[in-house]
């Protein structure tokens, strides 16, 4: 019998992905695995990928910024790596706080030059947020040079969600995938320890191969017209669809999701405009609180452009783009007692093409005649200009 061996992370990876089903079928000569750079073939019934893994150590920032993080990534196709044919490069760092992946948009070895600087920064609030049995995917400003869409996306999980990872990449970092593809289905932990020792027989060759008897199942793709009815609170199209409470759990998970994205969204703007203003120090300040406190009826703490005093931001982020939003009876209690300092924040086009309006003192707002109550409750309808 020969021992695993690898100076890296990877084994964290091998580990995972035995915990939830998949077997070593061969490793490496000698039992050596790549500290980084392995190549993997993963087999499930009628389904196959071919990936070379790197795997790289999530750290501070480096900036000075405490909400951040980042993954330093030090072999790029410009410093000599050489690509691999028939095997798609897929890039993770490996949180040893909490135990989780981050997945990291490959492209990212496309750049850094002799330097090896091709870092992909990302906020802490990703790892804060992470999840048993869910894969979150947070998206963040990135330099046009880099990415032509100015938006990088990143995903955020434990072992459970390495295969759904693993399967989807393309599209999660694309900001397209919406938790429906390959190995999506909750996956069942085995209690059989992860082999750490395999016979001199499977141990051959350059290459890790796993299978797996599990299906790669889906969960039932979105529906992005009853989404839109669940962000509009129109319960006639709800009640026509004759949702399952599994369906409208779904939806109510895309939804969440979307949610978190437009917070992130207007986080980083928030950074970007006190940069900008020379408040360094107040743009490391800079929270969602929404992500340890879901009863403040805001989202996150701002700075006005003297980089001291607070705002407060209750953001509303749908797929669509209307301009109708609900705000809960605490929402706006909050609102009337902070007056000024309250924000009512509206991202539309989240997944695709995301923009933003400001709307200070939405009490005020209404009370002007410029934001308009609907009947239902606190449904408040936005003017589509400020």
């Amino acid at each position: 019998m020969l021992t695993l061996n690898t100076r890296g992370h990877l084994l964290k990876v091998l580990q995972g992905l035995q915990a939830t089903g998949w077997h070593i079928d061969k490793v490496p000569a000698q039992g050596a695995i790549a500290r980084n750079g392995q190549k993997f073939i993963l087999t499930s019934p009628g389904l196959e990928i071919k990936i070379r893994l790197f795997v790289y150590k999530v750290t501070g920032s480096g900036r000075s910024r405490p909400n951040e993080r980042r993954i330093e990534i030090t072999t790029t196709y410009n410093s000599g790596l050489q690509k691999a044919r028939g095997f798609h490069d897929v890039v993770l760092g490996y949180n040893e706080e909490t135990d989780s992946f981050v997945g990291v948009d490959p492209r990212r070895l496309s750049f850094g030059g002799t330097t090896h600087n091709a870092s992909s920064f990302f906020d802490l609030e990703g790892i804060k947020k992470t999840k048993a049995k869910r894969l979150l995917i947070m998206s963040r400003k990135a330099n046009r040079n880099l990415f032509s869409t100015e938006i990088e996306y990143h995903g955020f999980f434990d072992q459970t969600k390495l295969a759904e990872y693993l399967f989807n990449y393309s599209e999660i970092h694309n900001g397209t995938y919406t938790g429906s593809g390959s190995f999506s289905a909750e996956a069942k932990i085995s209690s059989r320890k992860p082999e750490s020792e395999v016979s001199e027989n499977r141990a051959t060759g350059d290459l890790v191969v796993l299978t797996t008897s599990r299906q790669p199942q889906t969960k039932a793709k979105v529906n992005n017209g009853l989404v839109k009815a669940v962000e509009g609170s129109n319960f006639k199209r709800l009640k026509r669809a004759r949702l399952t409470p599994g369906q409208l759990r779904d939806i109510m998970r895309y939804c969440e999701e979307v949610g978190s994205l437009a917070e992130q969204f207007v986080v980083d703007h928030e950074r970007r405009r006190l940069t900008r203003l020379g408040h360094i120090k107040a743009a490391s300040e800079v929270e969602r609180v929404s992500l340890t406190s879901v009863g403040e009826g805001y989202d996150i703490i701002s700075f006005e452009d003297d980089g001291v005093t607070k705002r407060f931001l209750e953001v509303k982020g749908t797929t669509g783009a209307g301009m109708t939003v609900d705000m809960s009876d605490n929402e706006w209690e909050t609102a009337k007692l902070l007056k000024t300092s309250y924000y009512l924040v509206r991202v539309i086009r989240v997944k695709t093409n995301p923009s933003h309006s400001y709307f200070k003192n939405p009490v005020e707002l209404e009370q002007d005649g410029v934001l308009t109550r609907l009947p239902n409750g606190w449904r408040v309808k936005l003017p589509k200009h400020t």
